[in-house]
C-alpha cells in the first residue's frame, strides 16, 4: 500500500478532448497498468490540482466518476484509494492490449514511420476493413443549443451504430420525403424536440427513438450546500441548453439559489453573466472555454443519460 503526493498525469488544452475526460482516462490507464494498486492512496485534490494547475473542481469531478464506477473508494476524512474491485480487476486484465499497441509502435517507429503515420494508417485500416459495414445506422436529431454533443458520443457508445447527426434547424428546412430511409434504420431524438420530430417525419414508415438526460445527484448535492442567494449561472452551446440545466436543479427543490441561464454562442451576454454572477457550472461541450475565461468560478455540469435511455439504446445493437 503506497500513498501518492503526485501522479504522472498531464493535461493539453489543445486536444478535442475534455480536460476531465483526459484524467479520467490517464487514472484507469495508470490502474490497467497497475502502476497503481488496490490499497494505493492517491494525491488529494489539492496536490493534484496544484500539480497540474487546474480547477480543484476538475480533479473532484474526476474522482467522483471513478467511484462511480466502481474504480475508486472515497471515504470523509480519508484520502481516496484504488479499490480493490471486481471493475478494478477486469480492466487490469485488458492489459495485453496495449502491450500489443506498444510493441505495434516501436515496430512501425523502428521501420521508420512517424506516431502520426501510425495512427492515420490504423484509422483507416479501421474504416476500410474492420468496422462493421453491417452497423446499424441512425439519424440522429437535436438543436444547436443543447448538449448534443454528449447525446451523439452516448448513442454511439450504447449502440455501436453508424450517426448521422442533424440539427432540428436544419431540418425545419427539408422536405421528409428527402430522407432514404432505405440508408437508416430509424431516428433518435431527445426529449427537447420529440413532438416536432415526430410531427415532421409523420409519414415515413420509421421507427423514432427518444432519449432523455439527467444530472448527477452527487453534483446536486453540492449545488445544494451553496448558501441562499448564491448566483449561480449554468451555461450549455445555447440559452435553451442553459436554462434545461437550471430548470433540472429548480425540479431538484434547489431554490434558495439565483440562477441564471445562458450560452457560449451569445457572447455578448455571456461576459455580462461571468462578471454578475458567483459560480459558473457548464456541460461539457462548453467547459474547457468558460474555465478559461473564469477558472475560479467554473464547474463541470456534465450530463447523465437516462436509466431507461440507456435500456433503449442497448436494445439498438
Amino acid at each position: 500500500m503506497r500513498t501518492y503526493n503526485t501522479l504522472s498525469l498531464i493535461v493539453d488544452s489543445e486536444l478535442p478532448i475534455p480536460i476531465n475526460i483526459q484524467l479520467k482516462e490517464q487514472i484507469k490507464f495508470l490502474i490497467k497498468m497497475e502502476y497503481v494498486l488496490p490499497g494505493d492512496y492517491l494525491p488529494t485534490v489539492n496536490q493534484l490540482a496544484d500539480q497540474l494547475t487546474i480547477n480543484r473542481n476538475t480533479i473532484n469531478w474526476v474522482y467522483t466518476q471513478l467511484k462511480e464506477e466502481g474504480f475508486l473508494l472515497m471515504q470523509k476524512g480519508r484520502r481516496t484509494q484504488i479499490r480493490d474491485s471486481q471493475q478494478v480487476r477486469s480492466l487490469v486484465q485488458k492489459k495485453d492490449l496495449d502491450d500489443i499497441v506498444k510493441t505495434s509502435i516501436e515496430t512501425a517507429i523502428e521501420k521508420g514511420f512517424t506516431f502520426d503515420e501510425f495512427v492515420a494508417s490504423t484509422f483507416m485500416h479501421h474504416h476500410f476493413f474492420i468496422e462493421n459495414p453491417h452497423s446499424a445506422r441512425f439519424l440522429f436529431i437535436e438543436c444547436k443549443e443543447h448538449d448534443h454533443i454528449f447525446y451523439s458520443e452516448e448513442i454511439k457508445k450504447h449502440t455501436g451504430a453508424h450517426i448521422t447527426e442533424l440539427f432540428i434547424e436544419d431540418m425545419r428546412d427539408i422536405e421528409e420525403d428527402v430522407l432514404d430511409v432505405k440508408e437508416i434504420n430509424g431516428i433518435i431524438t431527445t426529449l427537447n424536440h420529440a413532438d416536432e420530430v415526430k410531427a415532421h417525419f409523420s409519414r415515413i414508415n420509421l421507427p423514432i427513438y427518444t432519449i432523455g438526460a439527467t444530472l448527477s445527484p452527487i453534483d446536486l448535492m453540492n449545488i445544494a450546500k451553496l448558501k441562499e442567494g448564491t448566483k449561480v449561472a449554468f451555461i450549455c452551446l445555447g440559452d435553451k441548453g442553459g436554462e434545461w440545466m437550471a430548470n433540472r436543479v429548480e425540479e431538484a427543490g434547489i431554490q434558495h439559489i439565483v440562477s441564471i441561464a445562458g450560452g457560449i454562442s451569445e457572447k455578448r451576454n455571456l461576459g455580462e453573466i461571468i462578471h454578475s454572477v458567483d459560480y459558473i457550472y457548464a456541460s461539457e461541450a462548453v467547459y474547457e472555454k468558460l474555465n478559461h475565461l473564469a477558472p475560479e468560478k467554473t464547474s463541470l455540469l456534465p450530463l447523465k443519460l437516462e436509466k431507461t435511455s440507456e435500456r433503449i439504446l442497448e436494445n439498438l445493437k
